[in-house]
């Protein structure tokens, strides 16, 4: 048990133990110290509802939990890029950081970190994106959610939209254009929130 991982969270919410005792309906908040110091194990409803009091992908907090198998079994993808405040990915160089993933994803899946505390899409902190293979934009795309490359513009995460003419696409959600002229997609494979 990673207990400091959860009291960081808890204190970076603005929270106390004793607080998020009660949100869990635990009739003391006794129960939460001794499950955070690792004297009793987390159950996998208490691991849910921390993840959405706390706002923390579920695979981590089972990660931190202490959960062993997930660490062994869990694989781990490229993150290409962290999504800021702007809707804009920042491009991170290869090979430097990874994110644990869910079962299932191709082998070539990457992953986007949102990284959005303290802006308009604080809602969105924390959330990665897992993607498939990068492949030029066409009309199987069209209301999916993808990371995008703008021709001579930003990497954005947002669904693409038919744009005014055949060459362009509109795009709505955390970063939005009309008309913009699109290089290529990643199609948004898995989200994890």
């Amino acid at each position: 048990m990673n207990g400091k991982f959860f009291k960081d969270a808890i204190r970076d919410k603005k929270l106390s133990v004793r607080g998020v005792a009660a949100m869990l309906g635990m009739k003391q908040h006794s129960q939460l110290s001794s499950m955070l110091s690792g004297k009793r194990r987390m159950q996998l409803d208490e691991a849910i509802a921390l993840s959405k009091i706390l706002n923390i992908p579920l695979m981590d907090v089972i990660a931190n939990a202490g959960f062993p198998e997930v660490m062994q079994n869990g694989r781990r993808v490229p993150v290409m890029g962290i999504l800021r405040g702007s809707g804009e990915v920042e491009p991170v160089p290869p090979n430097t950081e990874r994110a644990l993933a869910p079962m299932g994803l191709p082998v070539d899946a990457t992953a986007v970190q949102a990284r959005t505390s303290e802006t308009p899409l604080n809602w969105m902190d924390r959330w990665v994106f897992f993607c498939g293979e990068r492949t030029t934009p066409g009309d199987e795309m069209i209301g999916r959610y993808c990371v995008i490359g703008i021709t001579d513009g930003p990497v954005v995460v947002g669904m693409l939209r038919r744009g005014y003419d055949d060459t362009t696409f509109s795009i709505s959600g955390p970063y939005s254009a009309e008309s913009a002229r699109v290089d290529w997609v990643c199609p948004v494979l898995v989200t994890r929130h």
